[in-house]
């Protein structure tokens, strides 16, 4: 074969789905992206701080482009130039097909949700939510209209008036699972008991951080007291205490770190910070419960509930987001 052969093999090959829809249509080929516009564009786009760039390829007239540019809301750019040159994105519509229930919350599938603590702020960061409207639905993010437009997609109209389209990929059960996009930025959908219950952790991961931190500041303003008897003797348990909420202090620093000096770091990066944490918490809550047995117990014991109580609900936080959320363990 000569070398001309090899090109055009090469070429066939490079541009051969990898990645299809449901129904067959090409989404992602080798790393290039297939958008449908009248007989297909091919491209890859990115961005960086303050810069983006485009790729596209028309290749069966034989025609492209290649855009770059550092401005601000570059998106008119990036996706109105596309339209300008080759027309907008369209599907064919058909008619007599399944319907899908498209209401419910949506996590971005490409996101900061997998790096350890972050998955908290994805949470709310990442969201997309659909509601019914009518014969249609309409959705959060400046979705309009979300209209579903065959058996394999769904049509969603911006306010601006952008359409954009998302294929319909479903769970082995025949449920719907995520409307997955043409620029590889997926929409996975969530179920409501999942939903409840990462709402739910939160705020019980951030009232104990929170209720410790304000237990600490007590503990360490009670041990002023303890010069004489017979209060001398609670004074081993309150410092217990006061030390135990200073490991909140030291936990507080170690989140703060796995939220943004490790975000790009691997997930083994992640395990070791979420073990340690899940330690020191431990450690924490072994020391208030020897509270209970040590004959000099504080004087407060609501306090001590409280605290204890606090302290393995940040366990179970910890455990949940680093660990469970991010690892899959």
């Amino acid at each position: 074969m000569g070398r001309s052969g090899y090109e055009h093999s090469t070429l066939d090959l490079m541009l051969s789905p990898t990645w299809e829809f449901a129904d067959g249509t090409p989404r992602i080929c080798h790393g290039f992206f297939y958008t449908p516009i009248k007989d297909g564009l091919y491209g890859h786009g990115g961005n960086t701080e303050g810069c983006s760039a485009d790729l596209q390829l028309d290749l069966k007239n034989k025609t492209g482009y290649v855009m770059l540019i550092n401005l601000q809301s570059e998106r008119i750019y990036s996706t109105g130039l596309s339209e300008l040159l080759f027309g907008k994105q369209n599907l064919p519509t058909e008619s007599g097909f399944e319907k899908v229930d498209l209401a419910g919350h949506y996590k971005m599938g490409r996101s900061c949700g997998g790096a350890g603590m972050m998955r908290i702020a994805s949470v709310f960061e990442d969201d997309f939510k659909v509601s019914p409207q009518g014969d249609s639905f309409t959705g959060s993010r400046g979705v309009a209209k979300m209209t579903q437009i065959s058996d394999a997609f769904v049509e969603a109209e911006l306010i601006n008036g952008v359409k954009h389209y998302y294929g319909i990929k479903k769970d082995a059960n025949g449920d719907l699972a995520a409307l997955e996009s043409f620029q590889a930025i997926d929409y996975v959908k969530q179920s409501d008991v999942q939903y409840i219950t990462d709402i739910t952790m939160i705020v019980l991961f951030i009232t104990s951080i929170a209720v410790m931190a304000v237990l600490f500041v007590i503990h360490a303003a009670r041990l002023k007291k303890f010069k004489g008897q017979p209060e001398e003797q609670f004074k081993r348990s309150e410092k217990t205490a006061a030390l135990a909420g200073f490991i909140i202090f030291i936990e507080l620093v170690l989140i703060g770190l796995n939220l943004y000096l490790f975000l790009y770091s691997g997930i083994v990066v992640h395990s070791i910070a979420a073990v340690l944490l899940c330690a020191l918490a431990f450690v924490e809550a072994v020391m208030l419960v020897r509270c209970y047995f040590c004959s000099e117990k504080p004087q407060n014991k609501i306090l001590l509930y409280a605290e204890t109580l606090c302290s393995v609900f940040t366990i179970v936080g910890i455990v949940y987001w680093t660990l469970y959320q991010s690892c899959g363990f």
